[in-house]
């Protein structure tokens, strides 16, 4: 593990339940604190995402490094670029940007 990251905030990453949220008002204040969310990602992608982000900071990796891992995974899984989808609260199709370089930064 890279020295600079507290064992204690890999931890708390660690046991972080998984949210899954369409709208980023689905998930809000408190629940941030016990719940590792990606808005629009469903279950399986969401684990994807939050295995990867804890195998990152374990083994010091770059965002590249990160990104050349995750990015392939993502794409298979058809959960990259934008897309339309059903809105489950309002039943509307949005056009949504699913997986991207910038959204794996924020990430």
């Amino acid at each position: 593990m890279a020295d600079f990251i507290p064992q204690a905030v890999l931890e708390y990453l660690k046991y972080k339940q998984l949210k899954v949220g369409f709208a980023y008002e689905e998930v809000w204040h408190e629940e941030h604190a016990t719940a590792f969310t990606v808005v629009k990602a469903m279950q399986l992608v969401l684990a994807d995402l939050h295995r990867a982000v804890i195998d990152a900071m374990e083994q010091g990796q770059s965002f590249e490094r990160f990104k050349q891992h995750l990015k392939p995974i993502l794409q298979q899984k058809g959960w990259w670029g934008k897309k339309d989808l059903l809105d489950p609260l309002t039943g509307d199709t949005v056009k949504a940007q699913l997986g991207s370089d910038r959204r794996l930064q924020t990430i």
